[in-house]
């Protein structure tokens, strides 16, 4: 496998471009173990991922780093989304970080039973 360009992506997508890899023959003991920690680790379906990512990247300015933790780990609260603000260059507002936390509620906690 050869890295083609590196880029920050949410856990669910890059399950999905690794599911892609797989079933075109690359597999390896690295394949395999990385495919079992992100079918571990994916909290929200791959396309709706992908859109929770692109609305936090376009709506809400967030960088591709910050967007791919949110995404990734669904935070539930604001606090949560707070700690991963670091990377940001501005700060958000109460009532920003809770339209978030609703987003993912609508989303990416609805895809996978969670509330």
């Amino acid at each position: 496998m050869k890295v083609l360009k590196a880029e920050y992506i949410p856990v669910p997508l890059a399950k999905k471009l690794l599911e892609e890899n797989v079933k075109s023959g690359e597999e390896s003991p690295l394949v395999q173990r990385t495919m079992t920690y992100l079918s571990a680790f994916t909290k929200c379906d791959p396309n709706v991922a992908k859109q929770v990512y692109e609305k936090l990247r376009n709506d809400f300015g967030l960088k591709d780093i910050t967007a791919s933790m949110i995404v990734s780990l669904v935070p539930r609260t604001i606090d949560e989304i707070r700690v991963m603000l670091d990377f940001e260059d501005k700060l958000f507002e109460t009532e920003e970080l809770k339209k978030i936390v609703e987003l993912l509620k609508n989303t990416c906690m609805k895809d996978s039973g969670e509330s």
